[in-house]
């Protein structure tokens, strides 16, 4: 399930898939990427594992994610100061 305020890419989209509903407006290919990396580093039988409710292409976009918002927190608190 897409999280609230995203939504599906449009079905003209090369990169659009029927496994892959966490893509978004803002950058439809993410799930094409993220399977890139995956395969080139080894872990592209991660990636496709889809068995027992668990789903490795949504894990691993959740962990793309979640990283890039650790980033953004170093970035954003960096000069930060008390007040």
């Amino acid at each position: 399930m897409p999280e609230p305020g995203t939504a599906l890419a449009s079905s003209d989209c090369p990169a659009v898939g029927s496994q892959t509903l966490f893509r978004t407006v803002e950058y439809p290919n993410l799930p094409t990427l993220l399977e890139r990396l995956a395969t080139k580093t080894g872990n592209g039988g991660f990636y496709k594992f889809a068995d027992f409710g668990m789903n490795g292409a949504f894990h691993l976009d959740s962990a793309w994610h979640h990283g890039w918002e650790t980033v953004a927190t170093v970035v954003a608190t960096s000069k930060a100061t008390t007040r």
